[in-house]
């Protein structure tokens, strides 16, 4: 099981890689907003982005999810997150297979 806020850190991290492989500036502008290490609390750095995943994830899920539906749960919330840079997120998201999402789990998350 995976929480709200790891889910949150675990989509970060898998744009985050994308990002480092193709330097895309809006997938860059996106990442900029979702960062959510700026602050010492849950957030990100534009404050909206985890307000609204949260709101959605927790209407969904309550606390907690499965790896596989915190997966598709991203997918999702990039499909409908109203950011301008968002299709560009979604775009790089489509190229990390759920392999990929459960190796980073365990890279970043689950140490």
């Amino acid at each position: 099981m995976i929480s709200c806020y790891d889910t949150f850190r675990l989509l970060y991290y898998s744009l985050d890689s994308i990002w480092e492989e193709n330097k895309d500036e809006n997938l860059c502008e996106f990442c900029s907003n979702m960062n959510p290490f700026l602050w010492k609390d849950e957030g990100s750095a534009d404050p909206a982005l985890y307000s609204h995943f949260k709101n959605q994830f927790e209407k969904k899920y309550k606390n907690e999810c499965s790896y596989e539906d915190a997966y598709n749960f991203s997918k999702d919330y990039l499909k409908n997150e109203v950011d301008i840079y968002a299709k560009y997120a979604l775009d790089a998201f489509n190229k990390v297979s759920f392999e990929k999402w459960l190796e980073t789990l365990k890279e970043k998350i689950n140490k």
